[in-house]
């Protein structure tokens, strides 16, 4: 299984630390660690519940492959209550996804193909060179949309592995949002 820069691969890891919880629980925290490459072929996924709570839980997850580990997360899981709240990101100032046109992806790597890119500052350039001659900058905005049908609205899962579709793009994981 090979990812978008390992979006994929984190997805998986989330899915199975939200396998079996009860109803409301939400993921609020995920750390992954990519131990080696995860080639083409079959994995196995091992899950330790560290610490259950009331409200939070810790949960231990190891992917591996053949006779080694390749990646492993930390993921807290929540009952979402009324509390305290982080300062929430504001929308930066930007047209509609429909008033950008969208990257070609036609001919690209796979993965590009699977999200619909609508750049509206900083747009991918793909290393045409060996030497390179001027940066530029790291930051882009833009649209990012996940071209895959899907029933019903994105599950964490999804959204995780949409947040790590762009190389130069820094996302705010979209489970988080305000407190009521």
């Amino acid at each position: 299984m090979a990812g978008p820069f390992g979006g994929t691969t984190a997805a998986v890891l989330l899915r199975a630390a939200l396998f079996d919880q009860p109803a409301g629980v939400e993921p609020v925290a995920l750390t992954v660690n990519y131990c080696a490459a995860l080639g083409k072929g079959a994995f196995t996924i091992d899950r330790i519940a560290s610490r259950s709570g009331k409200s939070v839980r810790h949960v231990s997850v190891q992917m591996q492959q053949g006779d080694g580990i390749v990646a492993t997360a930390s993921v807290v899981l929540a009952l979402r209550r009324d509390t305290w709240s982080h300062q929430v990101a504001t929308m930066p100032d930007v047209p509609p996804p429909a008033a950008v046109a969208a990257m070609p992806s036609d001919g690209r790597l796979p993965w590009l193909q699977r999200y619909e890119f609508r750049f509206v500052r900083g747009e991918w350039r793909p290393q045409t060179q060996t030497r390179i001659r001027r940066l530029h900058s790291a930051h882009s905005t833009l649209w990012v949309a996940d071209l895959a049908a899907r029933a019903g609205p994105p599950v964490a899962g999804a959204r995780c592995a949409t947040c790590s579709s762009c190389a130069r793009s820094m996302c705010v994981a979209p489970w988080c949002r305000p407190a009521p």
